[in-house]
């Protein structure tokens, strides 16, 4: 929560900034422009429409080279943030996957097993980063989200998992997935006989006709 709400305020200050940026940057040449004249007609000299022309010309060159100047440097600096979580995924942690085991359900009928999922010893957690996204301050101790997690889901048998806000139901699936960390010392035991697939809380669609979008193919 307390990182939503560091980036509303910043998107705020943004959005902020974008809107009073705007505003001078139509405002300040007509300003600059009337200041001119101003101060070329005080000190004595003698405004006429050649003089008048080329310097609304002269103003109107600068000002389109000065208006791109701040999008250039938003581009830059956005370039810089996606550089730098393209960097971070690159680089982060690979997926343990050695808590896993799958079989298949095309094996000869003596060896397909009874459940379809079986979970032992399910103690999982996520990488928690520090506030500033500095791994080196963050926990030591990871908190273990999952706990002492023990089930087996038979073949065919139609689960419901319930539970409010936080409760640790996306986490279920996601442990499955090998997508959450584990102990070495305390590795838990995920067998899937069978194939697996999820359907995140995200919409999306594939490339391909409205039919095989809503049956998966």
């Amino acid at each position: 929560m307390k990182r939503r709400t560091t980036e509303v305020y910043w998107l705020k200050k943004k959005f902020l900034s974008e809107a009073a940026a705007t505003f001078t940057m139509w405002l300040a040449p007509k300003f600059i422009l009337l200041c001119t004249y101003v101060l070329f007609t005080e000190v004595g000299n003698h405004l006429s429409p050649a003089i008048t022309f080329s310097i609304m010309s002269l103003y109107g060159y600068i000002q389109f080279y000065l208006q791109t100047l701040p999008n250039a440097l938003s581009v830059v600096i956005e370039c810089q943030n996606a550089l730098k979580r393209i960097q971070n995924f690159l680089l982060a942690e690979e997926i343990n996957l050695s808590c896993i085991t799958y079989d298949r359900f095309d094996l000869p009928s003596s060896s397909i097993k009874e459940n379809a999922i079986e979970v032992h010893n399910g103690n999982f957690y996520w990488d928690k980063d520090d506030e500033s996204g500095n791994k080196d301050l963050a926990p030591k101790e990871p908190e273990m989200n999952l706990i002492d997690m023990n089930f087996n889901v038979r073949r065919g048998e139609f689960v419901a998992v319930i539970g409010g806000i936080g409760a640790g139901k996306s986490s279920l699936m996601y442990s499955l997935l090998g997508e959450m960390k584990f102990k070495e010392n305390n590795k838990p035991r995920v067998s899937i006989n069978g194939s697996l697939s999820l359907v995140t809380q995200k919409p999306w669609i594939v490339n391909d006709t409205v039919k095989n979008n809503i049956v998966f193919g």
